[in-house]
């Protein structure tokens, strides 16, 4: 018997969990909600993880310009806010084949690093990951400042 805690997703999943409209924009609940998670990290002294994108909720993102606009968003919300202790990943697993927007596949999610990089002028870093037992391509490597390594 199968328990929701190794249940498979694959595909379009059924629930709603990005912290974007469809356009790009931020959502006020998850900021908000973010800004509660990142201040308890600093008050601990810890560095905190955010992953911008999840296979499955992309297709809520209108196009990869919508794409672009919440990666800058989110960047510069994290900027404008001093959360400094964040280490970002753009996307969970962007080898996945459920990713609907080219930009954060694996042949061009090196576009989004830079534009992450370029909107916190450098000051926080920036990675991606992919899906267990994959050596991340060149083009990424080059782009990211830390490896992110999935064991699934």
């Amino acid at each position: 018997m199968r328990g929701p805690r190794t249940q498979h997703f694959t595909g379009k999943q059924p629930w709603y969990v990005s912290g974007f409209d469809e356009n790009g924009g931020l959502k006020s609940a998850w900021t908000n909600r973010l800004r509660r998670v990142l201040d308890a990290a600093q008050e601990l002294s810890m560095a905190a993880i955010l992953g911008l994108f999840y296979f499955g909720q992309d297709q809520r993102l209108l196009n990869d310009a919508a794409v672009k606009r919440a990666t800058e968003n989110a960047v510069d919300w994290l900027m404008h806010h001093d959360y400094r202790n964040v280490l970002i990943e753009i996307a969970n697993e962007c080898d996945h084949f459920s990713y609907d927007h080219e930009i954060i596949r694996p042949h061009r999610v090196a576009e989004l690093i830079q534009l992450a990089r370029e909107v916190s002028s450098g000051e926080l870093l920036i990675s991606t990951s992919f899906c267990g037992g994959v050596i991340p391509p060149d083009n990424v490597l080059r782009a990211v400042d830390f490896v992110l390594l999935h064991g699934n």
